[in-house]
């Protein structure tokens, strides 16, 4: 026996009613089969659209969600290595000359002469030597005649004393002056260049070369063995630079050959104009193929490090601060903060991220903090 069912709550029973309402008007009057097959259809398209209106709201919330796609970070090894454009510069370097003005009466090295530390480079005229010699012999004397008087009791003891002052004093200028005559190698290095010729009057007068010594000299002396080629780094690797494992050098010059150093000098100091460090690597050179003034490239390789990577892309900007979206366990939107260690091949290795976090990698532009979103699976 079946159940009887309220024409008050049966949905599909009262729409008929509601039919039969809308057309008993009609049949009274007489209307033709084709107007009430057109009325007909408007009811079943009205009656339609009543029961489709709550499935297309519920579909039109769902397209108010926005669907993102998702990566985790991926941990990698990576090998880090930098490159620099950088000089060749000597390890020592000295423009030679003497604290007196002088005529240079010998240079006894040429150009491209090695010089070992103590070597005579050069001899400036002796006068001033002589006149110094002669002071000391005048004083000389008489400290030998005003001793022999003390030793008796012949003179006072002011006098004495004046006459030991003087002879000591013309002693020491007699040696300066002698010292100041001859030119020496204070290390051992090549005669780069002759600054003052024989016969020439040495003055203090500072050198013009670019990038060399600017001090007075007869002669430059410069060391090539080791050689260093300088090099200026962003400070934010002052940190990294120190950590160098390996170090290569290349010159055009060259282009088969890989020289290898070390980081001799880091000076401790920023530019204020270039925000730049400047750092010094030594190379040996002993077939003295580098040369003051070239250009190099210097390759820089670091020890390798797990490191946490996402795509490039998904890195957001803001106010200078570098962030990501996350999706949390929620499927809630978060920004989440990150720094960016360096790029590799569209991808960015990145410290403040775990690597479980849900990285969006689409659907950034529409996103707001807390906003609910809705993951699309590959």
């Amino acid at each position: 026996m079946k159940a009887a069912i309220n024409p008050k709550t049966n949905p599909n029973k009262t729409r008929q009613r509601s039919l039969k309402n809308v057309l008993r008007p009609y049949a009274f009057k007489g209307i033709d089969k084709k107007m009430a097959c057109l009325l007909l259809v408007i009811v079943l398209l009205w009656m339609w659209h009543g029961c489709s209106g709550q499935d297309n709201n519920k579909q039109n919330q769902d397209r108010s969600i926005p669907v993102v796609r998702i990566t985790h970070p991926e941990k990698r090894h990576h090998s880090q290595a930098l490159s620099f454009s950088g000089t060749i510069k000597p390890m020592k370097e000295a423009n030679l000359g003497s604290s007196v003005p002088g005529k240079v009466e010998k240079i006894y090295l040429d150009e491209g002469s090695f010089a070992n530390k103590g070597d005579l480079i050069a001899q400036l005229s002796a006068e001033p030597a002589i006149m110094a010699q002669v002071e000391k012999e005048s004083w000389e004397n008489d400290y030998n005649r005003v001793k022999r008087l003390k030793e008796r009791g012949s003179i006072a003891p002011q006098e004495y004393d004046h006459v030991e002052a003087q002879y000591k004093a013309a002693k020491a200028k007699h040696q300066l002056m002698q010292k100041n005559t001859q030119i020496r190698a204070p290390f051992s290095g090549t005669i780069m260049e002759i600054l003052v010729r024989e016969g020439e009057t040495f003055f203090f007068m500072p050198g013009t070369e670019p990038g060399i010594s600017h001090a007075p000299g007869v002669v430059r002396l410069m060391q090539n063995h080791p050689v260093l080629a300088e090099f200026h780094f962003s400070e934010r690797y002052a940190s990294l630079i120190p950590d160098a494992e390996k170090i290569t050098v290349q010159n055009d010059a060259f282009p088969e050959e890989v020289f290898t150093g070390n980081i001799h000098r880091i000076k401790p100091m920023v530019s204020s104009g270039s925000r730049t460090i400047t750092a010094e690597i030594s190379i040996p050179n002993s077939e003295q193929k580098l040369m003051v003034g070239m250009y190099v490239n210097i390759n820089l390789e670091f020890p390798g490090q797990e490191m946490l990577f996402i795509p490039r892309h998904a890195l957001m900007e803001e106010d200078e601060q570098l962030f990501v979206w996350i999706v949390d366990s929620s499927n809630q939107a978060k920004q989440k903060t990150v720094n960016r260690e360096l790029f590799s091949e569209g991808y960015a290795a990145v410290s403040g991220l775990n690597k479980s976090d849900q990285v969006v990698i689409a659907g950034m532009s529409a996103l707001e903090e807390n906003m609910e979103v809705k993951i699309k699976r590959p």
